[in-house]
């Protein structure tokens, strides 16, 4: 969860599209995915920092994180242009005008169990996701105390 004081990484111009990659050539892509979240190269174009408030800019404005930015990368070259200002990304979940809601901050520390959560992951649990949030598999739910256990595919699995 980000909240006042996390380190976050803000992506430019993020986007889910809403049908298979066609670069996916398996023989079962998913149903999405997401552009825009490159951390080398030419698209890479993102700010990190910390967040340093919580809200809508005024009156009238969507909930939005108040990051102070500490490094500036735009097309894949570190910039110092918005380095020491601060950015207004809408808090992740919130509604866009086609349906869809935002996505685009992550943490980009260790939660206080030593999980970066979300894209940067980590390969502990047996249903093959990479990713954990709270300490908990984002996809089936698993907590690593329960992986050394033969029921889920854990120590002594069949």
């Amino acid at each position: 969860m980000i909240s006042i004081g996390t380190k976050v990484r803000s992506f430019d111009f993020p986007h889910v599209w809403d049908f298979p990659d066609p670069k996916d050539t398996s023989d079962d892509p998913a149903p999405t995915h997401r552009t825009g979240f490159d951390l080398h190269g030419d698209r890479a174009c993102y700010v990190e920092g910390t967040v340093i408030e919580i809200g809508p800019r005024d009156e009238y404005d969507c909930p939005r994180y108040h990051i102070l930015v500490s490094r500036d990368v735009f097309g894949g070259e570190e910039r110092t242009g918005r380095v020491d200002t601060l950015v207004y990304p809408p808090v992740n979940g919130t509604p866009t005008l086609f349906g869809s809601s935002t996505d685009s901050v992550e943490v980009i520390e260790p939660d206080k169990y030593g999980n970066v959560l979300k894209r940067e992951g980590c390969d502990r649990c047996s249903c093959g996701s990479k990713y954990y949030e709270d300490d908990v598999c984002i996809d089936c739910g698993i907590p690593p105390s329960l992986l050394d256990s033969p029921r889920v595919g854990g120590v002594g699995a069949a």
